[in-house]
């Protein structure tokens, strides 16, 4: 009987436990994402998980799923949709991320993705660029470019 009630009460722990991490997670709470992620028209991609999306943008991946070049285009880093972006999907803050491309150049390895001034000239670069992805605040007009589903 006391063996029961153990695994009933480990159980429910975690059960909870996992409940509560579903409700934290914006792609499984209905949360609205604060960005949205945005491609060229053309990319036939419409859904991409948040760890390929990562290695996009830190150049970990530099290919799209069909072999064409990726070109990840970033907000500049004083930008609240960059920290957001950041945190959620890179999951590092901005300054780790701007360490972490300081180790690269150093290092002679990669380049940072180009930094646009504004959530318009991330969407002309984006439509303009067959290949390029970028990110947006979550009100921002999107005409002309695809919006992307983020997946796990």
């Amino acid at each position: 009987m006391d063996r029961l009630k153990h695994n009933m009460k480990r159980t429910i722990f975690l059960t909870t436990l996992f409940s509560i991490g579903v409700s934290l997670n914006p792609a499984f709470s209905g949360e609205k994402w604060k960005f949205k992620i945005v491609i060229n028209s053309e990319n036939p991609t419409r859904k991409i998980d948040r760890k390929f999306l990562s290695d996009l943008f830190l150049k970990k991946s530099s290919q799209w799923k069909d072999g064409e070049p990726a070109i990840p285009v970033d907000l500049p880093m004083e930008s609240p949709t960059r920290k957001d972006f950041s945190d959620e999907v890179l999951d590092r803050s901005v300054d780790a991320v701007k360490n972490y491309w300081q180790q690269m150049i150093f290092s002679g390895r990669e380049l940072p993705p180009p930094e646009l001034k504004t959530d318009q000239a991330v969407i002309k670069y984006v439509i303009n660029n067959k290949n390029a992805v970028g990110y947006v605040s979550d009100g921002t007009e999107v005409s002309g470019a695809k919006v992307l589903q983020i997946g796990e």
